[in-house]
């Protein structure tokens, strides 16, 4: 469930994910959360159910009968300004005020550069909504020492709210500034617990990144009339959301009208739908069996 920066580094790191398996195991041994793509083996949800199919679909908004589903996200943020923020609340209202001042605009920079991320989610009739923000406790305590390995940094978010997802929201979402790695792989650009968590309250937490040393995070890259890593965050955010709520790497689409005629409206390289496994291959629509598995996941397990 991993989200690859760039396409050419997937084949470097599916040779990875294939070392890690031990000598004469199948790939069905290893547990999801070791695996850097989507191998078909490997595509486990929480419960083990969705190891040959999705858990839920509808065709609602398909026959315009969708009525529109909120589905709330908690972020949690992990960047280099959280312990900054968390040492001004000294314990006076002043020092809380002055706390929830500064997480509110950081929030609120976050979310802009995440502001494209609910738009695959509009056509299938959910409003993907940012309910609150959290701060990551690991970073607090320890800003030089925190982790960057993806599944470490969802398991601290999970431990840090009891265990599973807040009861007033349907998914947690970390938005960090760190450099996120699995298996030594540093091409890493988000991961999703598992594919199908939002019907999991344990499981329903993903992990991405807001910024990379080399692409702003909303414009990306100008190359003449188009750009390359548009809105990479929002990107990663939708596509890692996108898991959770059921999707697969393998029912996306790539040139067909879909990618294509979003590319071209954004002045953007991409080729591929979003569920695609890597970035830079990415545009914003889901497709069309990706679309069916979300709203199916939407109706099932998300708040209304």
């Amino acid at each position: 469930m991993n989200l690859l920066r760039s396409s050419v580094t997937l084949l470097a790191v599916l040779v990875a994910a294939l070392l890690a398996v031990p000598s004469g195991a199948t790939t069905t041994a290893a547990p999801a959360e070791t695996a850097i793509i989507d191998l078909e083996a490997q595509q486990v949800d929480c419960a083990g159910a969705q190891l040959t199919g999705p858990d839920s679909t509808s065709v609602q908004h398909v026959v315009g009968e969708a009525d529109t589903i909120v589905l709330d996200v908690l972020l949690v943020l992990d960047t280099v300004d959280v312990p900054g923020i968390a040492a001004l609340d000294d314990g006076t209202d002043a020092g809380r005020a002055d706390y929830l001042a500064a997480g509110d605009a950081l929030f609120a920079d976050v979310v802009d550069l995440l502001e494209v991320a609910p738009q695959p989610y509009v056509d299938l009739g959910i409003d993907l909504a940012w309910v609150g923000w959290d701060l990551l406790d690991a970073t607090v305590d320890d800003l030089a020492g925190r982790t960057t390995e993806s599944q470490e940094i969802i398991d601290l978010a999970r431990a840090q709210h009891g265990g599973a997802r807040p009861d007033d929201v349907d998914i947690v979402y970390v938005a960090t500034d760190a450099d996120i790695q699995a298996l030594g792989q540093t091409a890493v650009a988000g991961q999703a617990d598992c594919i199908g968590g939002v019907g999991n309250p344990e499981n329903a937490f993903a992990v991405g990144e807001i910024g990379d040393a080399l692409v702003d995070p909303k414009d990306g890259i100008p190359i003449g009339p188009v750009t390359f890593y548009r809105d990479f965050a929002a990107k990663v955010a939708a596509h890692e959301i996108g898991h959770l709520m059921g999707g697969h790497h393998h029912y996306q689409e790539c040139a067909t009208p879909g990618p294509v005629v979003s590319a071209v409206a954004r002045a953007e390289i991409g080729a591929c739908t979003l569920m695609s496994n890597a970035v830079d291959f990415q545009t914003l629509p889901f497709s069309t069996l990706n679309g069916v598995v979300v709203r199916g996941h939407a109706e099932a397990y998300a708040d209304r």
